[in-house]
């Protein structure tokens, strides 16, 4: 497979830690993005039209001051069930991990160049620092809810999944 340059481009900025028909999440640690957080893309490809929500690693919690000219995605209840029962198979990517500590895997490499071997040796959360694999997932059903999100984010434009 040939790659562009602007595919390398991307390719060198971001993570994909899990992948299926209708989801992607995504580590892209940019000194612009908060830390601590993945984006959660409603549709397998990732373009200028992906809706995306910015998710704390940390706390069930959006993170809606960034543009990067993507829509805003906000979880209905049931896309809160999904993300977290997604979080919590089994990765592809990483054997013996869940997906969520493959995106924390993910996150401390591309954040702080540490690889997994090293973020196993991790055994506390500080901020700033890489994440520890054995951090616990947060309840992502306690995100907050559509109407509560809208109104800190008015203008921006929200889908819905």
């Amino acid at each position: 497979m040939n790659f562009t340059d602007s595919d390398n481009e991307i390719m060198n900025v971001m993570a994909t830690s899990f992948l299926d028909n209708n989801t992607r999440i995504i580590v892209n640690p940019a000194d612009s993005e908060p830390l601590s957080c993945f984006k959660y893309c409603n549709t397998r490809g990732y373009e200028p039209k992906t809706a995306v929500a910015r998710i704390s690693l940390i706390r069930p919690e959006y993170f809606y001051n960034l543009d990067d000219g993507h829509p805003v995605l906000l979880l209905t209840s049931n896309g809160k069930n999904e993300l977290n029962a997604k979080l919590s198979e089994q990765s592809r990517k990483y054997a013996g991990l869940t997906v969520f500590q493959a995106v924390i895997a993910d996150y401390n490499i591309e954040k702080f160049g540490t690889y997994i071997e090293e973020s196993k040796e991790i055994k506390d959360y500080e901020l700033g620092k890489p994440l520890p694999l054995n951090l616990k997932q947060p309840d992502y059903r306690e995100l907050p809810s559509i109407a509560e999100a809208e109104r800190i984010i008015k203008n921006r434009k929200i889908e819905t999944l």
